[in-house]
């Protein structure tokens, strides 16, 4: 089993978290014919994900998973 995943919400949240650091570079273009891309001349730009800090990525994850359940917990009223 391969252990490396692309999980790509994952990425997303780790860099609106503040977790990856990223560079700016021209916008390619997809070629539909053979999904291949192009760099033409534009002014336009994407931001390339270069690197995410996984260690403090998941331990935030799992912190926020663990306040999560242990305000659901508090909000259950208690069983008999």
């Amino acid at each position: 089993m391969n252990r490396l995943a692309v999980i790509w919400d994952t990425v997303t949240v780790a860099h609106l978290q503040g977790f990856t650091t990223a560079e700016i570079h021209p916008r390619p273009v997809l070629n539909p014919a053979d999904l291949t891309f192009s760099f033409p001349p534009t002014k336009k730009t994407v931001r390339w994900i270069t690197s995410i800090d996984g260690p403090a990525m998941w331990a935030d994850f799992i912190r926020r998973v663990d306040r999560a359940d242990s305000q659901r917990r508090a909000a259950q009223p208690p069983r008999n």
